[in-house]
């Protein structure tokens, strides 16, 4: 990627963008339905596979996934503003990637104009495989995924997932490290309180540091954004008195935008409540953030989550996709025996230190046959209560994590 690389239609990703986010809230309001547990996924990474997935849908069943993800661009800008958007999420200062990779049965037949898209728009190679010997084709996959999640995410797909019927899994990893901006001092970290949502307390390993970061509020919860390292390095030579040594600079045009976002409620003010807000209302609603001094104090820790995604698909609107009677694939393959998806299955990892976050997720679709002043003074911004938290590109807007973290 060029050092200045333009954006070829910013109207095409920031509609994507825009509907990507809001499918991230629909889906996590869901997700966090009927339980009180610490939980945290890619919405970036479930879209990106079933965006995959509705290139080779047809009929209703491409109508139900295209309006259950929030999908407003038509099919043949919407391949394109995907490869845009990646192309344009620039890593300088952080380690970004996104991967996918098809897997299909050997010798089945897959339609070019399916193989082509997933190919051209979303660098999804076919890689061939023999679903009659499941298990082997099961770690073959999960080698893949580990691969590319720095061992994080090391075994996506359960023994017994796979059978001879299967035909194709569509897969998208996703792994995200960056330092912060401005690091904890990890002498400042100290045991404090934390007080839960039915009222328990634990302790935990409470961050501390005062810095200057954006800072916003409203009625009911406060905002703090906290930048990754914004500039990658790159090596140069300087030559003084006929001696050449090596030196470091910042290479400030690749320089990342993500930042971690953590969203606080009012004492008064459930989490649940704010949720929902977010997902009626979307990031547009959230309060002008401002550069202030800010006392942040912010837990250590560590997360993973696993779910089975069909349940919560259907009750979003994607059901033909799910049903062996009704799915049309027929984009996929013309074989008459048809395909649905059996499965949707998504593995995320998230660990937030006094240096800065390591978080990984991947996906899989199995498909079966059939103002200027004074600065002000600080504020404190404790959360030491449960929170929402996302990692976020600032620059494209597309929110690539989102999760909630209810306590130790």
């Amino acid at each position: 990627m060029s050092k200045q690389t333009a954006w070829k239609d910013p109207s095409n990703q920031i509609r994507l963008v825009g509907d990507m986010n809001r499918f991230a809230f629909r889906l996590f309001e869901r997700v966090c339905e009927g339980n009180a547990e610490n939980l945290f996924l890619s919405p970036s990474s479930i879209s990106t596979a079933l965006a995959m997935a509705l290139a080779g849908a047809g009929g209703q069943t491409r109508e139900e996934l295209a309006d259950a993800l929030g999908f407003s661009l038509p099919e043949d800008r919407l391949h394109h503003a995907f490869r845009d958007l990646s192309e344009n999420t620039r890593t300088g200062g952080v380690e970004f990637r996104s991967a996918n990779r098809l897997w299909g049965q050997r010798s089945y037949h897959f339609l070019e104009d399916f193989l082509r898209t997933t190919q051209e728009y979303y660098g999804a190679r076919l890689a061939e495989v023999d679903f009659q010997a499941p298990e082997a084709a099961r770690r073959l996959i999960n080698s893949w995924i580990a691969e590319q999640t720095a061992d994080r995410i090391p075994d996506l797909v359960p023994p017994g997932c796979l059978d001879p019927l299967t035909r194709l899994i569509i897969t998208n990893a996703v792994y995200f490290l960056g330092s912060w901006e401005t690091e904890f001092d990890e002498n400042d970290t100290s045991e404090s309180d934390f007080f839960g949502a039915a009222g328990g307390t634990s302790r935990v390993s409470m961050m501390h540091q005062t810095e200057s970061f954006n800072y916003g509020q409203c009625e009911s919860y406060e905002i703090l954004e906290m930048p990754y390292k914004r500039h990658g390095i790159e090596m140069y030579t300087v030559e003084h008195r006929g001696e050449k040594y090596e030196q470091v600079r910042p290479v400030r045009e690749e320089g990342s935008s993500f930042a971690l976002m953590v969203i606080l409620p009012r004492l008064e003010t459930e989490l649940n409540a704010v949720v929902q807000q977010l997902t009626v209302n979307g990031l547009q609603s959230m309060p002008r953030c401002d550069q202030r001094a800010v006392h942040v104090f912010l837990p250590r820790f560590q997360m993973d989550s696993a779910f089975s995604l069909g349940d919560t698909l259907q009750s979003l609107g994607v059901r033909r996709a799910f049903s062996f009677e009704d799915a049309d694939f027929s984009r996929m393959s013309d074989d008459p025996e048809g395909l649905y998806i059996a499965e949707v299955l998504h593995k995320a990892f998230v660990e937030v230190n006094e240096k800065g976050t390591e978080a990984a997720a991947a996906t899989a679709i199995s498909l079966l046959l059939g103002c200027y002043g004074p600065p002000p003074p600080p504020v404190e911004f404790r959360a030491d209560r449960p929170f929402l938290f996302m990692i976020r590109d600032t620059l494209t807007g597309l929110i690539h994590f989102v999760g909630r973290y209810m306590g130790p």
